[in-house]
């Protein structure tokens, strides 16, 4: 593994991975969330890119995480954990009741890992399998 750095990440490349990782055919326009102006971005930086990222958002003690991608070329380096277990600390840090996310269905081993369980009922959104998943 390089040497990393966590630290946030500007919207305009969060929006660029956003759309590589999970929205190839989507337009940059359409991978903006309308709530992105008021969350927290972070990521792993290498070398001065960021390489893995994720959006959190706070509403009082409960905390989201959305849209967590990681570069193709750097996927199976572990930076994705590394850049969870940054979230999970911040929050806990933050006094937070719950972190949640709304996981992709083969993603729930990923989040079991780290304290998450899974809440409610699966859905499905344009062809794919979703389940909230939530860390106390």
């Amino acid at each position: 593994m390089n040497e990393y750095v966590i630290d946030k990440v500007p919207l305009d490349l969060v929006w660029q991975i956003r759309q590589r990782v999970m929205y190839p055919d989507a337009s940059l326009a359409a991978v903006q969330l309308p709530e992105d102006e008021d969350g927290q971005h972070l990521g792993i930086w290498i070398n001065e890119k960021p390489v893995s990222i994720v959006s959190l958002f706070r509403d009082g003690d409960r905390f989201q995480f959305r849209k967590f991608a990681t570069e193709a070329d750097q996927q199976g380096k572990g930076y994705g954990s590394l850049l969870l277990q940054h979230i999970v600390q911040l929050v806990m840090e933050q006094h937070a009741a719950v972190l949640w996310c709304n996981a992709r269905v083969p993603a729930t081993a990923f989040y079991a890992r780290f304290g998450f369980s899974m809440t409610g009922e699966p859905w499905q959104k344009n062809g794919i399998d979703f389940i909230k998943m939530e860390n106390y």
